[in-house]
C-alpha cells in the first residue's frame, strides 16, 4: 500500500486510500455517540416525562406562538361525537338481489 502503484504503460497511478471509507464510519460513529451521550445528560424531566400544561419554548422557523387550548379535551371529546355520528350517516348495507332460500 505504501509503493507506488504503476500502471502498463510505467506511469503512476493514485490509487484511493482503502482506509478513507473506514475512517469515514468511524467519525460518523464517533458523532452519533456524543449526540446520543448529550441527549442522555438532558434532565429527566422534558427528557422522556413531559408535565401536563407547561409551555414549551420552542426556537421554531414560525414567528407565532405555539397556543395551547384550556379545554382540549372537552374539545376532543365533541370532535369525536361529531365524527360518530357523520360515520352513522353513511352506513352501507349489503343484501343479496335474489330471494333464494338460504343452502342447509
Amino acid at each position: 500500500m505504501l509503493l507506488p502503484q504503476y500502471n502498463e504503460e510505467g506511469e503512476v497511478v493514485d490509487v484511493e486510500d482503502p482506509r478513507k471509507e473506514l475512517v469515514q464510519k468511524l467519525l460518523d460513529y464517533q458523532k452519533y455517540q456524543e449526540a446520543a451521550k448529550q441527549l442522555y445528560e438532558r434532565p429527566l424531566l422534558r427528557r422522556d416525562v413531559f408535565p401536563r400544561g407547561a409551555r414549551e419554548n420552542y426556537l421554531g422557523e414560525g414567528d407565532g406562538e405555539i397556543i395551547t387550548e384550556e379545554d382540549g379535551l372537552f374539545s376532543l371529546i365533541s370532535a369525536y361525537r361529531s365524527a360518530m355520528k357523520k360515520a352513522k350517516r353513511f352506513v352501507h348495507q349489503v343484501r343479496p338481489r335474489c330471494s333464494r332460500s338460504p343452502i342447509v
